[in-house]
């Protein structure tokens, strides 16, 4: 999931791997392709049991609609104004409130089976209130950066005149009240309780973002707070407080936890409403602080881990394959602060990447990473059991007759659900469906029959390009389980509808694609914040 507005022009720092042989002996280091990128295990009691979405098949397709606005924003200085000025509108004295609704969005939540990873966020408590602080359950994101939860206080609102599935004027509002709603009508789960919660006001900031073509937003104050993830504490983190909502919510989750890079922080200072650009203001999201935090700790302790508060600059995550109708709160993978999850999550070794600068910063000398971008290739072919068993990839690619894609950039992301790719290539792997997808101009997706067979679909990853060319690197294929995906709910006569997860992305130039939770169910993440790297390693079947 990625935020539609980001700060771009300061440049994110590279934190290095404090944790030293004396206090954490990595002992897996023949799994890594050199030593100098060998992870230790994270500690067990850094590593997280997830959650599954509750209600995961529904689909807002957050990720690649973020991108196709913060590109229309840059095109059209209008377009983002008025985007803004949705929300610096005076609010109206007195509104109706309607009961009993539902937040009514100009585009329906697309139908989309996906686990949306959740854990606990606790974020503390003042003096006097349960000691244990507010349990929040939150979206696990690798797409966005802010943490923040909703208050008790806040308002469910609706926008009636924004009316098209579109990034044109058509879609943005022209006119007429922001009507309030119910808080029940915009379905979170249990909220943050402000009466009872720790925290301090930044005055001078504000949260601000708004999805499209979902036309769902969120907006709210900056604040500092303890929070708690795994048993890991930033005493004074920035996060946001959500008081206004525009959002179709799933009855159980009423936060976020973005794991990304302070580059795609949504603070804006408050000082800038209705200007034509909000001035963003970029700060260390929690992952990074607790980074920092630890390498500072380790120094003043010289190197002598005394407490759960240290940790090496790098997550790991393992997202499990949950059947529809599972309890949400049945394990659905794990999240290891820290370092690596349980060798029982992975086999063979680990495959690592550089993190890219993304493809629209490449012009600014000073930019870091944004997202968790790499370069890859499709390679696709026919429904198979499997590939030629051939030492090397290029082999195996020209004995097999399999297609090869330009090759692209893309990010990793937990919060989304397919994987989009460049049209040249989506078009045709959806075509060797037997029988073949169909792209559903209504849903925006490829729409397949549920008993279909599944082509063959791999991520290049890793491959060297040269004059056009790519070889090497490592075939990383989607499991056939995970590219056919069920709709329980959604739009009437659709209940029985089966998805292709792999979705039309647009051209190859200037668009930045997505690799889904539907890829990552097969494969274990490493985010490596100190080294600016990503590192891959097959799932153990399960």
């Amino acid at each position: 999931m990625l935020v539609l507005a980001c700060s771009w022009l300061a440049s994110a720092s590279v934190l290095p791997h404090t944790r030293d042989a004396a206090a954490h002996s990595i002992t897996n280091a023949h799994i890594f392709a050199h030593t100098s990128l060998a992870i230790p295990d994270a500690l067990s009691e850094n590593v997280l049991t997830l959650g599954s979405h509750p209600n995961p098949d529904v689909f807002h397709s957050p990720a690649r609609a973020r991108l196709q606005v913060r590109e229309a924003q840059r095109e059209s200085s209008e377009i983002r104004k008025r985007w803004w000025q949705m929300w610096d509108r005076d609010r109206p004295t007195t509104n109706t409130v309607q009961s009993g609704g539902v937040v009514t969005n100009a585009v329906t939540g697309t139908i989309f089976s996906g686990v949306y990873p959740v854990v606990n966020v606790t974020w503390g408590n003042k003096a006097g209130e349960a000691a244990g602080g507010q349990t929040i359950v939150s979206y696990i994101d690798t797409g966005s950066s802010d943490t923040f939860a909703v208050s008790n206080r806040f308002v469910c609102q609706g926008l009636p005149s924004i009316k098209a599935n579109t990034l044109s004027d058509d879609a943005l509002p022209t006119g007429g009240s922001i009507n309030n709603l119910t808080q029940a009508s915009c379905n979170f789960g249990p909220l943050y309780d402000v009466d009872k919660g720790n925290f301090a006001n930044i005055t001078s900031q504000e949260l601000r973002v708004a999805y499209s073509p979902e036309n769902e937003a969120l907006n709210g104050s900056m604040v500092f707070a303890p929070i708690t993830v795994g048993g890991l504490t930033v005493p004074r983190q920035q996060v946001a407080i959500v008081e206004e909502a525009v959002w179709l919510g799933d009855g159980v989750t009423s936060g976020l936890l973005g794991l990304s890079f302070p580059a795609v922080t949504s603070a804006v200072m408050r000082s800038g409403r209705g200007t034509d650009a909000p001035r963003f203001v970029q700060y260390d999201p929690f992952f990074t602080n607790l980074a920092k935090q630890g390498k500072s700790k380790q120094n003043r302790q010289q190197n002598q881990r005394q407490n759960n508060d240290t940790i090496a600059p790098v997550f790991t995550l393992a997202i499990d394959r949950v059947p529809p109708g599972t309890p949400h709160w049945k394990s659905a993978g794990a999240l290891a602060l820290g370092g690596l999850v349980p060798s029982s999550y992975y086999t063979g070794n680990f495959t690592s990447v550089p993190i890219e600068t993304e493809y629209g910063m490449l012009n600014n000398p000073n930019s870091g990473p944004s997202f968790y971008a790499t370069t890859v290739q499709l390679v696709y072919g026919p429904p198979r059991t499997n590939i030629s068993s051939a030492a090397s990839v290029d082999i195996a690619i020209k004995s097999d007759n399999l297609t090869t894609s330009p090759v692209f950039q893309t990010i990793v992301d937990s919060g989304t659900s397919p994987n989009f790719v460049p049209q040249v290539a989506a078009i045709p792997i959806n075509s060797l469906f037997v029988p073949p997808a169909r792209f559903n101009e209504t849903l925006n997706y490829f729409v397949v029959d549920c008993d279909a067979k599944a082509p063959f679909v791999a991520y290049r990853i890793g491959g060297t390009t040269a004059k056009g060319v790519t070889t090497g690197g490592v075939l990383m294929p989607l499991d056939p389980r995970d590219m056919i995906v069920r709709s329980l709910n959604g739009r009437p006569g659709y209940e029985n509808v089966c998805f292709s997860s792999i979705a039309n992305g647009g051209e190859v130039a200037g668009n930045l694609q997505v690799i889904g939770a539907t890829w990552q169910r097969n494969y274990v993440v490493a985010y490596d914040q100190g080294r600016n790297m990503i590192h891959f390693a097959s799932r153990r079947p399960y």
